[in-house]
């Protein structure tokens, strides 16, 4: 196939996914963000005097002890969290529903009369699933935090209290630019971090009949009671591997992964945004990625064996 054709195929296909699911990929995070920007620029606009002295004083404190990085960073952290969690949830969401529907409404069988491979519509839903949810996601929270800048600086070109300099010294000295660039290098880990998880549920959505969601999930409390019982009744020491999936998935880092990042002997200088760029360093495994090629190969045949 010509190679022009091909990326126009994919460009095509991503496209239609992005239409199809707009309301929860775009449509909750720009709600979510317009929500929290009009709550700051009312609580911002509503300062009254000993409270816009009391941010002045803050912001020239920070710029003076040198601690624009830390706090700007820990701002942005929280931030792009918050639209990870938000991101996970619609991922989530996405993959439990992308096969599953095109089934449901019988549009699969429009979409395979069309000169796109079941491997390529699979390798597209997966590039939606993992890295392209959560990019719009980042974008959007990314937005969020320059338009809040920009109105601290309206606000103190309309306040006499309030000094740009001071404001934008605090966006420079940040470093906010390479927190983006930090963040975006971040989405590709949190993508292969994600990326057995995300494959499992595309697996589901695609041998599913009814509820893919169910089908995700009996199998692992299947798979924990089962253990359970094991080591109860039989005192058999089990793999554990309920245990391992849930830490392997937990977003709170444990105490072996501080303690390799703290070895890594840049704890003096990391950031809360590169700390958790250096736990998923950690958490990803050559195994995992083995497991979910395996999911996305299973999910691959089904949709082109099940489907006539």
């Amino acid at each position: 196939m010509d190679k022009s054709l091909l990326i126009q195929q994919i460009k095509m296909s991503i496209y239609k996914e992005f239409w199809e699911f707009r309301k929860s990929i775009v449509g909750v995070p720009l709600v979510v963000g317009a929500i929290f920007l009009a709550v700051f620029i009312f609580e911002m606009f509503t300062l009254n005097q000993y409270q816009q002295t009391r941010m002045v004083s803050s912001i020239e404190q920070i710029n003076a002890e040198g601690m624009q990085a830390s706090v700007t960073q820990m701002s942005l952290a929280s931030v792009f969290g918050t639209f990870l969690v938000i991101s996970f949830f619609i991922q989530a969401y996405y993959a439990l529903s992308c096969l599953y529907d095109e089934r449901r409404d019988k549009s699969v069988f429009f979409w395979r009369s069309m000169p796109v491979s079941d491997g390529q519509t699979i390798g597209v839903k997966l590039l939606m699933a993992a890295l392209l949810i959560p990019a719009v996601s980042i974008m959007i929270a990314s937005i969020l935090s320059i338009v809040a800048m920009l109105v601290m600086s309206i606000i103190g070109l309309i306040s006499s209290n309030f000094n740009v300099s001071d404001i934008w010294s605090l966006f420079v000295g940040g470093h906010t630019l390479s927190s983006f660039l930090s963040a975006g290098y971040g989405l590709i880990l949190y993508a292969l971090w994600l990326f057995p998880l995300i494959a499992w549920l595309m697996l589901a959505s695609a041998y599913a009949k009814k509820s893919p969601f169910l089908i995700a999930v009996i199998p692992l409390v299947l798979l924990s009671i089962t253990e359970v019982l094991l080591s109860l009744v039989f005192s058999y020491q089990t793999w554990e591997i309920a245990t391992k999936i849930a830490t392997y998935l937990s977003i709170t880092p444990d105490s072996r992964d501080v303690f390799m990042v703290l070895d890594s002997h840049r704890a003096s200088s990391i950031m809360p945004i590169n700390f958790f760029i250096e736990v998923l360093h950690h958490r990803i495994s050559l195994f995992a990625l083995l497991i979910g090629s395996a999911f996305i190969f299973a999910s691959y045949w089904v949709r082109k064996n099940s489907v006539r």
